[in-house]
């Protein structure tokens, strides 16, 4: 019997896809910028490899103190309202966030400013592939849960790890829209015993 999908897992099996034709295929192969590896997952082997991709579904570095603001999207003007979720909402459904990154490894032994070059030119490409592919539009796992929208976004703290790693390493934060049934309203496709509220 084949197990079933999860959310998390499709999010990442759709990540590595897409990232895989946005830094890898769609790049012509005399572009330093091009990245050798994409994978999910802490590299490991592949760390001998000269420019690589690694995406995390739950953010190795932990949540950020600022996680909350962030997704109730505190106003920085007078004429904007921060983006509240209640509850239960999309469908009667249970609206949650999945917080994950993506890692850039530049590991060319190149010139400062040749290092940002290169850095910047994959950043690009990470943000905007997450950002604008369709695949990303919408997920369903198997279990009914699905993914409204997925966005990359700056948390607080050292985007590049600080020291002289941040010339060749990027972080890159994503967040997710995940919507359960396990709400008390509607009908749910899938009965989830959970503990949270």
């Amino acid at each position: 019997m084949a197990t079933p999908q999860s959310l998390e897992h499709l999010i990442a099996h759709t990540l590595l896809e897409v990232l895989t034709e946005a830094c890898i295929t769609s790049v012509p192969k005399d572009d330093r910028s091009r990245v050798n590896v994409v994978k999910v997952g802490k590299p490991a082997e592949e760390l001998k490899q000269k420019n690589l991709v690694s995406i995390f579904t739950v953010h190795p570095l932990g949540p950020g103190r600022d996680e909350g603001e962030i997704w109730m999207g505190t106003p920085t003007k007078p004429n904007e309202r921060p983006e509240k979720w209640p509850v239960e909402t999309v469908g009667g459904m249970r609206t949650d966030k999945m917080i994950g990154a993506v890692q850039i490894n530049v590991r060319q032994n190149l010139k400062a400013e040749d290092a940002i070059n290169v850095v910047g030119a994959i950043t690009f490409r990470v943000t905007q592939a997450i950002n604008r592919d369709p695949r990303l539009r919408t997920l369903t796992d198997d279990f009914g849960d699905f993914m409204s929208s997925i966005t990359t976004f700056k948390r607080y703290g050292y985007e590049s790890g600080g020291g002289m790693t941040s010339l060749y390493r990027r972080w890159i934060d994503w967040r997710a829209r995940t919507h359960t049934p396990n709400s008390r309203v509607g009908e749910a496709t899938y009965d989830r015993t959970s503990t949270s509220q």
